[in-house]
């Protein structure tokens, strides 16, 4: 029977077999009253809940969809009037830095209105390589309308400069960066600047932060990783006693 099995098992065992029993006879009162019996909710094995919280956290798909009124909210919302000097710069501002902020500085004091064109995803992926850009253009775009010195963005501009460009935006002065330590293998990109070179509207400005660009963002990132992991796994585990408290207050008290 039911209680010798239960005897020489152990009181694990016991209870297993215990609940075996409360749930049969439940099962065979709710036949008896032409009910579908309840089941007993699931209960995970020891790591297994904790396990799956942790495939949640580090699996579960983040996603910036940005929308009209997100953008609006870190946008400037000024528009370009018939005085202003109009002046355009374009790039991928992928993991946006001081060095970005400066040079948009820098370029907004050649003129009084700033228009920023963001290459798109694709764009940067051909330019730079698998893996990149590190941040979506979503993402992208609202680092660069944060930026108090950006009048205007433009999204997945082209990464050459063209003549039906220049007009349909009326742009005065066209500006690239120059001076950084990897623009010895980016000499291709002085091509996408012909046309504003022949308009004689281009202007370079050197870099104030030569070395800084976004590679030596990711090498710091690397560089710190395992602090950064141990960072994750101590709040992670802070984050587990919480939910595993907050479950407990809101649980059901058993009679």
């Amino acid at each position: 029977c039911i209680g010798e099995v239960a005897a020489a098992s152990g009181p694990s065992a016991a209870s297993e077999a215990s609940g075996a029993a409360a749930e049969g006879r439940a099962a065979q009162d709710a036949a008896e009253d032409g009910q579908t019996p309840a089941k007993r909710p699931k209960v995970d094995a020891p790591g297994e809940d904790s396990a799956a919280k942790e495939k949640m956290r580090t699996q579960a798909p983040v996603q910036l969809l940005a929308s009209t009124r997100r953008i609006t909210e870190f946008s400037s919302a000024r528009q370009p009037s018939s005085g202003d000097r109009i002046v355009y710069v374009s790039g991928s501002f992928d993991m946006f830095h001081v060095g970005h902020a400066q040079f948009l500085k820098d370029a907004r004091a050649l003129g009084s209105f700033l228009f920023v064109g963001i290459h798109d995803d694709s764009e940067v992926g051909t330019a730079k390589g698998a893996g990149f850009p590190v941040m979506t253009l979503n993402e992208r775009v609202l680092n660069v309308c944060a930026c108090k010195w950006v009048d205007e963005v433009i999204i997945g501009a082209p990464k050459v400069v063209t003549e039906d460009l220049i007009k349909s935006w009326n742009i005065h002065v066209v500006v690239r960066g120059s001076g950084h330590t990897r623009d010895e293998g980016d000499r291709r990109s002085c091509e996408d600047y012909a046309v504003p070179k022949t308009l004689g509207i281009y202007r370079e400005l050197p870099s104030q932060w030569p070395r800084l660009c976004r590679d030596t963002v990711v090498q710091r990132i690397i560089a710190e990783r395992e602090v950064y992991l141990q960072r994750n796994r101590d709040r992670a585990s802070r984050e587990d006693a919480y939910y595993t408290r907050k479950d407990q207050l809101n649980s059901p008290l058993e009679v």
